[in-house]
Formats: structure tokens, sequence, C-alpha cells
């Protein structure tokens, strides 16, 4: 009996010491680091080895200098969605035209040359002017064919006239929009894509002028006077016959108490009419609604474009409080950058230096390792496993790009980046993302490992990415 049990407990013995010894190996194995046959590096920045002529170098380093952007702490490139208050840039702008203040001016183009968004075919037709008209306070260039081919996109060839949101807009809107635009764009009145001149006659013949005070001056006939006059093309003789209509308007301005910023913004665009038919009409109420105007009325105003409307028309520009006070309100947005909403983006980073090597555009290098240090310190702070592998794999790329592709980030946080991110892969729900991540994480292992860092990847790992690859291959989702 003891001999028999002693060999069954011989064997037991010899089993687990095989179980045990089978459980080491395939341990040692499962966390043994993987070695790549072929190691390669970023499959994204695998194309920066062309060449550029001299013309398209300066082009790119001028969208370069437009998506640039550098202050106190760092340097990096906007997005080119960066959400900025064109209208809000376009008012102060204006106002320090009609404010004649040169201090504020220098300001305005410091800081417009650096935050102006280049995307023209994400602009809206009142964005592309106001974007335009920045340009040129600011003298940046601009490929002026590219705007009028998208002015194009909002002119209808029927009425000759531009429109807002379709060919289907009513005359007005169309007459004050193509009033605009040959403001900002006084070049298009001799451009043969346009034909602005005779869609502006054709509907002054077919103009129904009215005095219905419930229409709106604009929409009974200031409209076509208006655009008409920024054409230079008012007839004396047409505008004598239109003088019974004007002076009804006129008796019905004048008795207009203008006590508020409303009622003067009202008189302030009858008053653009009014001098269309007596260059010499006087503006003396505009100028005594001025004149009372106080710091604490200015502080109400939230809109400043509406301001300089009514300030455009005032004769004498010498309350100097007011004048102080609207200065120090554009001085203090330009400074706290809330007229802008500039979204510095790491992936445009990346190439937007690969672009400055390419072409000599100069960043600031300094700046540019603190963005990479502030993006390394992101990797964690984000929710989303998709998000923690392109800051890191973005993040990793710009630092090599700055350092002569060495890192500055030690290898133990990389290592413990890239096993946490392994850990959350799933190949479930998320398994495009799941796919797109797999891909990152090897081109950063296999990239460091040609620079000479110890970055690994354990047998375990490749194992899970690999039953994950094979399981996408049978999916319809990711076939298609």
């Amino acid at each position: 009996m003891r001999t028999k049990f002693a060999k069954r407990v011989f064997l037991i013995g010899i089993v687990c010491v095989l179980i045990a010894t089978f459980v080491v190996i395939a341990l040692k194995r499962a966390f043994s680091n993987y070695e790549f046959n072929i190691k390669y590096s970023f499959s994204e920045t695998a194309i920066s080895n062309f060449d550029i002529n001299e013309n398209e170098k300066n082009n790119i380093m001028n969208f370069l200098q437009l998506a640039y952007v550098e202050d106190n702490e760092i340097a990096a490139f906007k997005t080119s969605s960066s959400d900025v208050n064109l209208y809000s840039i376009h008012s102060i702008i204006e106002i320090s035209k009609t404010l004649e203040n040169n201090a504020l001016e220098q300001a305005i183009k410091d800081s417009v040359s650096s935050s102006i968004p280049m995307d023209l075919s994400a602009m809206d037709i009142l964005n592309l002017m106001y974007f335009i008209n920045m340009c040129k306070y600011a003298k940046i260039q601009y490929d002026e064919t590219d705007v009028h081919n998208r002015l194009q996109e909002y002119y209808d060839s029927e009425s000759k006239l531009f429109f807002l949101t379709s060919n289907n807009d009513a005359v007005h809107i169309k007459l004050v929009l193509t009033a605009l635009c040959i403001t900002i764009f006084p070049e298009i009145k001799n451009n043969t894509k346009f034909d602005i001149e005779n869609g502006v006659k054709n509907a002054y013949d077919n103009y129904q002028f009215t005095t219905d005070e419930n229409v709106t001056l604009y929409n009974s006939g200031g409209d076509i006077l208006y655009c008409m006059d920024k054409l230079g093309i008012v007839d004396r003789e047409n505008i004598a016959l239109k003088n019974e209509w004007f002076n009804q308007w006129k008796e019905y301005y004048e008795k207009m108490e203008i006590n508020t910023l409303t009622s003067a913004l009202a008189y302030a665009e009858y008053y653009k009419i009014a001098i269309v038919f007596d260059k010499n009409y006087s503006a003396q109420k505009l100028q005594d609604f001025y004149n009372l105007l106080s710091v604490e009325d200015v502080g109400k105003i939230k809109d400043l474009y509406m301001l300089n409307n009514v300030l455009q028309q005032v004769p004498t520009l010498n309350n100097k409080e007011v004048n102080d006070f609207i200065s120090l309100q554009i001085i203090n947005s330009i400074n706290s950058k809330s007229i802008y909403n500039v979204k510095l983006d790491l992936k445009e980073t990346v190439y937007g230096v690969m672009l400055s090597q390419k072409t000599g555009f100069v960043v600031d290098k300094a700046k540019l390792q603190n963005y990479i240090n502030s993006s390394y310190e992101c990797i964690y702070s984000v929710s989303s496993n998709l998000d923690r592998i392109n800051y890191l794999y973005y993040t990793v790329i710009l630092d090599e790009l700055n350092n002569n592709y060495q890192i500055t980030c030690n290898e133990e946080f990389l290592q413990n980046s890239i096993n946490d991110i392994i850990k959350e892969l799933e190949f479930e729900k998320e398994l495009v993302n799941d796919i797109v991540i797999s891909r990152k994480i090897v081109e950063i292992v296999a990239d460091l490992q040609i620079h000479g860092f110890n970055i690994n990847l354990t047998q375990s790992q490749v194992g899970k990415i690999t039953k994950g690859l094979n399981m996408a291959v049978k999916s319809k989702e990711i076939l298609n």
C-alpha cells in the first residue's frame, strides 16, 4: 500500500514539475520580446522625400505663415478648422480704420497676421469678405484667382448679382450683398467672370420704389440706390425722378429721435442714401448722438460693427474718452484672444514642421519642444484609446523631427504607455479603431528600435494583435 502511494505521489510530483515547466516556458515565451524581421518607420511621414520648385516653395511658406502660431511659451500649427470669429475681427478692423488710431492699427495687424484661417473652401461669402478685408489690412498675400473662383459660387448668372444662400434670395439681399462685394473686391467690376453693372441696371429698371414705412428704407429702394452708388453708376437725371420718394423718407427720418444705438444706426443707414441725393446733407444728428455718448453707453454695446456703422457717418470724432475706451476694449480682446478660438493641432504640426524643414520656414525649436512636452503630458489625460495612441504617435514623430531623430521622453514612460494602450484593445465594438491603434503601435515600436531605443512588444502582445487582425479580416465592416 505504501509503495503504491509513494508511486502515486512521485508521479503527481513529476506531472506538477512538467506542468510548472510548461507554464514557465509559456510565460517566458509570452513575455519575451518579439523580434521584427523587417523594421520600418512611420507610414504617415513616408512621402516626405519629394522635390519642390521655387514657386511651390514660396506658396508653401505663405501657407505655413498663416497656419503657424507662436506665443511666449509654445510654437505649433493650427488646424484649418480653427474657429476664428471673422466677424469680430472684421469689426475691430473697421472701427480702427474709423478711429484712425495708429497704435491700435498695429496691434490688430500683429494679431491678425498670425491668427486668421486660410481654408477658403470652408468660408461662406460673408466670411470670405471678412477674410480678404483682413488680408488687405494686414498686407497678407492671397491668391486673387482662388478668391474670384470662390466668389463665382455665390454669383447668380441670371440676375448677375451675388447671393447669400441661393439664387432664390430676394433681390434686396442680393443688392446689399453685391454692394458689399464691390466694396471689398473693387477689382471684380472689371472681371469678365462677372457682369455686375448690367445686373444692377436691370434690377433698377424692374424695381418698385415704395414709401411704406413697414417695409424699411432699404427694401423699398435704398438697396438699389446704395448699390448703384458703390458701382459709381448713379444717373443724376434718374435720381431726380426719385426726389418725391426720397422726401417722404426724409420726413420720416428727420422726425426720428436719435437717443439709442438702434435709432442712430437706422439714421446712419438713411444718411448713406441721403448723400446720394445731396452730397452736402447734414450729419448733425449723428454728431450730436456721438458727442453725448459716454463710456457707460459704449460698455453696453456688444456689437462694435453696429457702432462703427454709426461712427463712420460722424463728421468729427473728438470724444476722446469714448475713443480711448473703444480702443482699450479692442486691445483687451486681442490680448485675451477672446476673438479667436485657435485650435492647435498635433497632426497639423507634424506636417507643418516637415514642410518647414523642406522650405526653410523658421519654427522656434525651443517653443516647439514646449508644445511636444505638453503633448506627452496629454497622453493620459484623454479618455479614448484612439486619442491616446494618436497623441503618442504624432508626439514621437514631432519629437524626432525637432531633435534629429532622437526623443526627449524617457523609455519607461513610452513602454508603459504602449503596454497600457494594448491592454485596452478588444477588437470588438471599436474594431476599425483598434486596427488603426495596432498599426500605429507597431510603427512606433519599430521606428524607435531603428533609432536605438529599448522599446519592445512582447510575444503575448503580438499574439493579441495578430488574433485581432485575424478577426478583422472576417469582418464585412473592414472588407468594405
